[in-house]
């Protein structure tokens, strides 16, 4: 199972590079005074700065839903969100979420000036 979550996830990663590289090129273009650049530092802190927060976040929900709802809620002596795999509907009903959520955010109108 964790070879597949491996892939899965290295693949999103190599999706997501490949879908907004030309974006951060354009971005961190070498001309000086040009509205919408981004210096080279600049943008690495802000990525660092981004990752860290999404790895606290998701730490602090992994326990909370290994804690809360897989021991207390559903009994299980040692929760694991792995557990949850298991659970074919529930991924199911997760993925469709997702999906629509997805499909929402990119109905909405893009404001001039807020796009990466």
């Amino acid at each position: 199972m964790t070879f597949l979550l491996v892939m899965l996830h290295t693949g999103t990663m190599f999706a997501v590079l490949v879908c907004f590289w030309p974006r951060w090129r354009q971005r961190l273009g070498s001309r000086e005074g040009t509205p919408g650049l981004i210096r080279p530092w600049s943008f690495l802190t802000m990525l660092v700065i981004a990752t860290a927060c999404t790895g606290i976040l998701g730490l602090g929900l992994k326990v909370t839903i290994e804690r809360l709802v897989l021991e207390k809620l559903f009994g299980h002596p040692h929760g694991e969100v792995e557990h949850l795999f298991r659970n074919l509907p529930l991924i199911a009903i997760a993925l469709f979420t997702v999906g629509l959520l997805i499909i929402v955010a990119g109905l909405k109108d893009e404001e001039p000036g807020t796009s990466l």
